[in-house]
């Protein structure tokens, strides 16, 4: 049975950053100051995107190589991207998750490695017409980096999702509300500067 194209994008992360952007009004912070950042080679990542929902999800057919080749390009892509911005707060923690899901990748010759029983509990199944940008891998290479969890089939954005994409999950989470100044990244702000107030005089 096909796969809907929604199901093979990154929900996951779709889902995490979407409860992500929900706290920070709820703990405080403001999501107005989002417009205020300024993010560099923004059309690095518009074509990673573009690309990676190209050939998941609408071109099929072409040299056997090609799809897995532009799966990485979009990776490297994307991580030049991060790479340019990492004075924004969250994004090297971003680009951590990134690595190693581009590892994981790249050791398996453009496919991400997934769990079989994380798959079926997902209710993910292969389509014969697009590109499966994650699925079973025969003697995978890192398969602990690959799509080794998943949400539940009876959950409205089922997936399967790996280490990596949890690290992008929390980088975003973290920029969101550094950028926004919730209550909770003013706490954390306190207890680092306390911490480092109690080193300095320790010594």
């Amino acid at each position: 049975m096909p796969i809907h194209p929604l199901k093979e994008s990154p929900v996951f992360l779709v889902a995490f950053v979407a409860l992500a952007l929900l706290s920070v009004p709820l703990t405080g912070g403001r999501l107005g100051a989002l417009a205020h950042v300024r993010f560099r080679g923004v059309g690095l990542l518009a074509g990673a995107l573009a690309v990676q929902v190209g050939i998941i999800s609408f071109v099929a057919g072409g040299p056997s190589w090609l799809h897995p080749a532009l799966h990485l390009a979009t990776y490297v892509a994307a991580l030049a991207f991060l790479a340019a911005n990492f004075a924004i707060p969250g994004l090297r923690t971003v680009a951590l998750g990134g690595v190693l899901n581009f590892g994981a990748i790249a050791a398996n010759g453009g496919v991400m490695p997934a769990s079989r029983s994380a798959l079926v509990e997902a209710g993910r199944r292969h389509s014969n017409n697009t590109f499966d940008n994650s699925g079973v891998v025969t003697h995978a290479r890192l398969r602990f980096l690959g799509d080794i969890f998943s949400m539940p089939a009876w959950m409205p954005l089922h997936n399967v999702f790996s280490v990596g994409d949890v690290l992008i999950g929390v980088g975003v989470a973290v920029g969101l509300h550094a950028i926004c100044d919730t209550t909770i990244a003013r706490s954390c702000r306190s207890l680092v500067r306390s911490r480092r107030g109690d080193v300095v005089h320790a010594s």
